[in-house]
């Protein structure tokens, strides 16, 4: 059968100049191992992907300096630069 997944992004949309840090906090409730990709969209562009995590993983990167640490006891994801 469907297995349940939700993941909830606290703030939807985030302008920021550039340079400063940045962090975004998600949460997530799901019952079976799963993958998450992350994607940014800047304005009149189309999505660009950025990571992905694997539930082998609990911190990954990328090359532009992203990163994103996976908490499994607190069900969070936040990704930050």
């Amino acid at each position: 059968g469907a297995k349940s997944q939700l993941v909830t992004q606290l703030n939807v949309h985030i302008t920021v100049s550039e340079g400063p840090h940045l962090e975004l906090r998600c949460n997530y409730s799901f019952s079976v191992q799963t993958n998450l990709f992350w994607y940014v969209q800047y304005p009149n562009q189309g999505l660009q992907f950025l990571l992905k995590y694997t539930s082998k993983d609990s911190l990954v990167s990328d090359i532009n300096c992203f990163e994103a640490e996976f908490n499994r006891s607190g069900n969070s994801f936040h990704w930050r630069k």
